[in-house]
């Protein structure tokens, strides 16, 4: 029996369409199959959900595994690129301190690479090179000047000792010359002197 059957019975007499145990069957009927929908609506809708969560698991697990790769790969390049630049800037910074304490001899390393650093390292030992020559030839030219400097108190002292020399025959040549002088006969007594002899 239909639930339009039912309404047709109502007559407002007051008795009962049907009996309350078979209306209640009547009504429930249905929820049976509505609730059998619902679980296998919710059963389906847990397999979609468990489908879905695998799948997105999946795809976290390969999304991580790439995140650690490249985190792997971008540690992996930044050590290499500071060990590529840190390294040869080391070396550069150490020969700059050498030439700035005027140590010329030893050399700067030459470069590995080619590159900006690399003319930078040449730079600087073309530099090195450079003021040892100059520490070179200024050493030359100081013993030089010493050496000359020594010539020129030698030769002084030469003068000197000649000069005093000089002064001092010039002395005894005047007094020689004044002693003639006292002891020469004048033209009349050497006359004289001639006589008498």
């Amino acid at each position: 029996m239909k639930l339009n059957d039912i309404a047709t019975k109502l007559d407002g007499s007051g008795t009962p369409a049907m009996e309350g145990k078979a209306f209640s069957d009547l009504c429930n009927g249905p929820f049976k199959a509505t609730l059998a929908i619902s679980y296998a609506a919710f059963d389906e809708a847990e397999r979609h959900v468990a489908a879905k969560k695998g799948a997105a698991l999946t795809t976290l697990v390969i999304a991580l595994a790439f995140l650690a790769g490249v985190l792997i790969i971008a540690v992996i390049g930044i050590v290499v690129v500071l060990r590529r630049f840190s390294r040869p800037v080391q070396v550069l910074m150490s020969a700059v301190e050498r030439l700035t304490n005027r140590n010329f001899v030893e050399p700067v390393q030459a470069p590995k690479h080619p590159d900006e650093l690399g003319k930078l390292s040449d730079a600087l030992e073309s530099l090195r090179l450079s003021a040892q020559e100059a520490e070179r030839l200024e050493r030359e030219a100081a013993e030089r000047g010493a050496a000359e400097l020594e010539k020129a108190r030698l030769l002084q002292e030469l003068c000197q000792a000649f000069d005093k020399q000089v002064k001092q025959s010039l002395v005894t040549i005047g007094e020689s010359t004044d002693g003639l002088r006292k002891t020469a006969l004048s033209p009349q007594e050497a006359a004289l002197w001639a006589k008498d002899l």
